[in-house]
């Protein structure tokens, strides 16, 4: 099955106008948690001038927390269930959270590493290991199956995939460059372009925009 990129990105401009205020909610809700980490570690080097160890771990799991919450309610919205706020941490269990980390961090890991020896293969790894976190979220097998199985996903579709990681970047630098408000846009039809593309991979089956389907 070959994607679709340009229908996979309308499918994701039409989930978000429907789920819009769901997504902003979401967002600002991570740049308060942000913004109070950001400012509990400037009082503490301002006492110690140095940040907090703790105070950066603490951020670093509750960021980790809020990626793995926000994969899951892109996955439901995609799938077409209901969502709610709860979803954000809910379904997040300590297994779910390691094999995230793990397999994210190994992904990292391989990438650089590729990138250091000649960049060509740390691109090749990033694009066929692209969905990763997704399957992590969404599977029960451990990080080794999560690498296997993002790598079989991609497989047959990866300048498919390698442009729409363009595309996505360009797209972002527009909200970024739009008095960074356009990021509240951009981050989440991004994120469901991407979830799109690996339920799409993933199941098998093409996903329809309303746009096609009446033009049908």
């Amino acid at each position: 099955m070959k994607l679709d990129i340009r229908e996979t990105f309308v499918l994701a401009r039409e989930l978000f106008e429907k789920h819009w205020q769901f997504y902003l909610g979401i967002l600002l809700t991570l740049v308060v948690v942000s913004g109070l980490f950001s400012v509990l570690d400037a009082t503490l080097y301002e006492v110690n001038f140095e940040s907090s160890p703790l105070v950066l771990l603490l951020a670093f799991l509750v960021a980790t927390v809020l990626q793995i919450g926000f994969i899951e309610i892109s996955l439901r919205i995609v799938r077409g269930k209901k969502v709610s706020y709860e979803d954000l941490y809910q379904n997040i269990t300590v297994r779910k959270f390691l094999i995230y980390l793990i397999a994210s961090s190994v992904v990292v890991l391989l990438v650089a590493l590729g990138m250091v020896l000649l960049i060509l293969p740390g691109i090749y790894l990033a694009v066929s290991l692209i969905f990763i976190e997704y399957v992590a979220v969404d599977k029960k097998g451990g990080p080794v199956e999560a690498i296997v199985e993002s790598w079989k996903i991609a497989k047959g579709n990866w300048w498919k995939l390698f442009w729409l990681g363009i595309l996505i970047l360009l797209f972002n630098l527009v909200g970024l460059f739009a008095f960074v408000l356009g990021l509240l846009i951009t981050v989440p039809i991004s994120m469901l372009a991407m979830t799109s593309a690996y339920d799409q991979l993933e199941s098998g089956k093409l996903l329809v925009s309303e746009r096609k389907k009446k033009k049908k």
